[in-house]
């Protein structure tokens, strides 16, 4: 009996491995297809459990984009930004289009995603704001570009007996502006870095007080822009 049970054990491990093996071998297939080298990562795992109403993407669909990976340009179907993670999920295609990928960040130059391109800061930026973060590039003229990391942290939340997560939106904002990027937190900031411009920022401040109470994030990217304008 035990022999049995053993060889039982044996195969189904064995057929359970080939089962395994032919999967991945059809998948290397499918994704083989087309745009091979962008197709090729580790698969990505979502951590995290959500309250049912945050998310940790910049928008919680996958969206066509285009992407400069391994200095090779890419259109693809469905792309999604981790802001809380800094990845970049690109589901695969063919039969196997139920799986996301995680794209190698070090392999990634910069993309476009509804519209909105990313690019690198590393030769750019102090060494503070670490290596490998994708911002949002806004060029208001020839003077003046905006720069956004989207960023969301996390918060742990009990909820019907299960711990979910909660995201909520921090947003860093520089301009870059006379060779400097200059980050900008608040309209003190703003001030501060501007003080030229002083009186049209408190007036923009001014008409604005109920855009930075409902949505900062629009309040600080409209501000900029504004500032964008002026240093023209």
């Amino acid at each position: 009996m035990r022999t049995i049970l053993l060889s039982a054990i044996f195969l189904t491990t064995y057929y359970t491995a080939e089962a395994q093996n032919n999967a991945f071998e059809k998948y290397d297939q499918v994704t083989g297809r087309q745009n091979a080298a962008i197709y090729n990562g580790p698969i990505y795992i979502n951590p995290f459990r959500s309250d049912g109403v945050t998310h940790q993407y910049l928008q919680d669909t996958f969206l066509n984009a285009e992407v400069i990976y391994e200095n090779q340009p890419y259109t693809v179907d469905a792309l999604k930004y981790d802001v809380h993670q800094n990845k970049l999920v690109l589901q695969s295609i063919g039969d196997y289009n139920n799986i996301a990928i995680d794209l190698i960040i070090d392999k990634i130059s910069s993309f476009t995603l509804d519209s909105k391109q990313f690019v690198k800061l590393d030769s750019l930026s102090p060494a503070s704001l670490g290596r490998n973060q994708f911002y949002e590039k806004i060029a208001v003229n020839d003077q003046a570009v905006i720069y956004i990391r989207h960023f969301k942290s996390r918060k742990e939340i009990f909820k019907s007996d299960f711990v979910k997560d909660r995201f909520s939106t921090l947003n860093d904002y520089f301009i870059y502006t006379n060779g400097k990027l200059i980050p900008i937190t608040s309209k003190r900031d703003a001030i501060s870095a501007f003080p030229d411009l002083k009186r049209k920022i408190n007036d923009f401040s001014s008409a604005n007080k109920s855009l930075l109470k409902s949505n900062r994030s629009d309040y600080m990217e409209k501000m900029l822009r504004y500032i964008g304008t002026l240093k023209n």
